[in-house]
């Protein structure tokens, strides 16, 4: 399997961890949509940690969740050691000026558009 759309799933925080563990050791999956599932900076720290380690996502969407400021912390931070990811889409998920400071720094260091 190569993409799994979970979109509109109210995926609690339980299971973002076991999807954030799957992403770890992954091999295969280049697209991943959590679009529309209320995920929180809590559960997207779970996510942001995976991506860190995880060399063949390519298209994530986690677009009309609630990531905010803190929850684009976690994923700048991915994206500084994270070299496969391509698309990242993060619209509407309440990120401030803050958020997009952190996004933008992490930018120089990864392709995604």
């Amino acid at each position: 399997m190569t993409s799994l759309n979970l979109q509109c799933n109210e995926i609690r925080v339980e299971g973002i961890r076991y999807l954030a563990e799957m992403l770890q050791n992954n091999t295969t999956l280049t697209t991943l949509n959590l679009e529309k599932n209320n995920i929180s900076a809590r559960e997207t720290e779970y996510l942001a940690q995976a991506l860190q380690n995880n060399t063949t996502l390519t298209t994530f969407n986690l677009g009309w969740n609630y990531v905010r400021d803190d929850g684009a912390q976690y994923l700048a931070h991915a994206l500084q050691n994270n070299t496969t990811l391509i698309i990242l889409d993060l619209r509407s998920n309440g990120i401030g000026t803050e958020g997009a400071q952190y996004l933008a720094y992490a930018f120089p260091n990864n392709m995604v558009k």
